[in-house]
């Protein structure tokens, strides 16, 4: 067998884990929003937005300096797991925030 063919324990146990912590029903993704934990979370990131305006090359790519500062700024909020949440629902399901 391949290396390809044998998934790694690893892999296999990340696979089921994020399997289920990706798993958002909508009614979730509805409750969140309207939490006052995310009507916090976006105050703090429209805010951190202004103070930090889009500059070429400055997005949040993993390890930029932008991310190092937006995430130093979520803990000193302690929005850190906010975040985190806003990010299971938002992103790996596609439960954009309404509008």
């Amino acid at each position: 067998a391949t290396m390809l063919e044998t998934p790694t324990a690893q892999a296999a146990s990340y696979n089921s884990t994020s399997a289920s912590y990706f798993d958002v029903t909508p009614e979730e993704a509805a409750a969140f929003y309207q939490s006052q934990d995310y009507k916090k979370l976006k105050a703090f990131m429209d805010d951190f937005e202004a103070r930090n305006p889009y500059v070429p090359g400055g997005g949040y790519a993993q390890g930029s300096v932008r991310m190092q500062k937006f995430n130093d700024a979520l803990r000193a909020a302690k929005l850190t797991n906010v975040y985190q949440e806003f990010i299971r629902i938002s992103y790996y399901n596609h439960y954009p925030e309404p509008k």
